[in-house]
């Protein structure tokens, strides 16, 4: 699945955990094609806001971080809730 088609994924499934002014700039970095800087955005935001994730939005987060070639350091601090 394309990059462009699995940061669409993460949006929606961290749609209604952040607020909607970061959804929104994540969306337009993704539209630019800033990938990297969107999900860059998306991790921070959920470390700083203190923000529980599913898991597979976690995975979803870790496999985008390893196909860009991102520091992984960046999912760390993310927290999972247990379904």
């Amino acid at each position: 699945m394309r990059i462009q088609n699995r940061m669409n994924q993460l949006l929606r499934s961290i749609y209604g955990v952040l607020p909607i002014e970061d959804i929104n700039n994540a969306e337009e970095l993704i539209i630019y094609q800033e990938y990297g800087i969107a999900l860059e955005l998306i991790c921070v935001q959920l470390y700083e806001y203190d923000k529980t994730i599913d898991v597979y939005t976690k995975n979803l987060i870790m496999e985008l971080i390893l196909d860009m070639g991102l520091n992984t350091g960046l999912i760390d601090g993310i927290k999972v809730y247990l379904e």
